[in-house]
């Protein structure tokens, strides 16, 4: 009759079997968790602080057109810094921010006559924004903005365009900030707006004012996440389709028939790293992150903690055990006492001196 052969397993070998296999159950059980969305929420504080490159044109001047004064084209170039000052004080959850603009401009302008010259000067803007704490989409506004531009035709003459525009905004419903690739959300508004309007040039000066109700529906599409790289690094983002937003400089430009924006969103920046601003397909304005001060994400939650601990802390208990078997094996049954001294010593004597 044949032997039966048994197979033994080293104790250490079936650690490291054990261990395998706890860590691919690890790796299993992670990766069938649901993703997390693409667009993070970031969670905003007073001191944030992002800075954008911005350049565009634009085709005249506020309270302008071709019959007052000629043609513009004007090419602008300056700095954006947006500020978070803290939470709004007249609205539960929502945000209060500050956007600075200024810089330079350089155009060329057509008079009367077909005569064109070169032009230059400089623009300023401030807007003070709210911003409602679910998608942070502006619910009030509060901007301004100059341009001044000294045209030297025979004589030194200084055109002067400036610009003031309030708007309050309801949307029907607020959708959510966080978004995957290929996912969309849209938001229908009114806003109740109060525009004024002066112009100064070659003698000529005007003031309008006008107020009104506008409708309309804010969208948002994820269209792809990509890398992006501009003044301030390389960012992973994510590009959007989206209603565009107030423009740094560009007064009006947001309430243009046919207008929209791309834009790329960095979680890591809590905010965008590049926009561009299209009117009926073409670009107009672009803005660039040059710098920014945000506290990085606060990383997983207690949950996700506990939940990628839960393996690894399963892997260590069963090593203990598996190791305190192998020692226990390893020093076999306890050893009964001889009756014997220490080694080298003689065992005591019977009584009478005897051994």
């Amino acid at each position: 009759m044949a032997a039966t052969r048994s197979i033994q397993i080293r104790p250490a070998r079936a650690s490291a079997v054990v261990f395998a296999l706890l860590i691919a159950l690890a790796i299993l059980f992670a990766s069938s968790r649901p993703a997390r969305a693409a667009l993070a929420k970031p969670v905003y504080t007073a001191g944030d602080r992002w800075v954008y490159v911005l350049q565009g044109s634009l085709e005249g001047l506020p309270g302008m057109n071709a019959s007052q004064g000629g043609f513009f084209g004007l090419d602008l170039t300056g700095i954006a810094e947006v500020d978070i000052k803290g939470p709004a004080s007249n609205l539960a959850g929502g945000v209060q921010v500050e956007t600075h603009s200024s810089g330079f401009l350089n155009a060329t302008f057509q008079i009367p006559g077909n005569s064109t010259i070169g032009v230059s000067g400089t623009f300023s803007s401030d807007a003070s924004e709210v911003w409602e704490g679910r998608s942070y989409l502006p619910v009030a506004s509060n901007s301004s903005t100059a341009y001044r531009i000294d045209v030297t035709f025979v004589i030194k003459t200084t055109v002067t365009a400036s610009m003031w525009l309030n708007a309050t905004t309801a949307y029907t419903s607020i959708p959510p900030f966080n978004l995957s690739v290929g996912d969309s959300a849209s938001a229908p508004f009114t806003s109740d707006v109060q525009l004024a309007t002066s112009v100064s040039s070659f003698g000529f000066s005007q003031h309008n004012e006008t107020a009104g109700v506008a409708a309309g529906s804010w969208l948002r599409q994820v269209l792809d996440k990509e890398n992006v790289t501009v003044e301030a690094g390389t960012f992973s983002s994510y590009r959007l389709n989206e209603s565009l937003g107030a423009f740094p400089g560009f007064a009006g430009v947001a309430t243009a028939s046919g207008a929209n924006e791309t834009a790329w969103f960095s979680n890591d920046v809590g905010s965008y790293v590049r926009r561009v601003a299209y009117v009926n397909g073409t670009p107009v304005a672009e803005m660039r992150l040059k710098s920014y001060t945000y506290p990085a994400p606060t990383g997983a939650s207690l949950l996700d903690t506990i939940l990628l601990a839960l393996p690894i802390a399963i892997v260590a208990v069963l090593l203990v055990l598996l190791l305190l078997r192998r020692r226990k094996r390893t020093e076999g049954p306890a050893k009964t006492s001889s009756g014997a001294g220490p080694v080298g010593e003689l065992p005591p004597k019977n009584p009478g001196g005897e051994p």
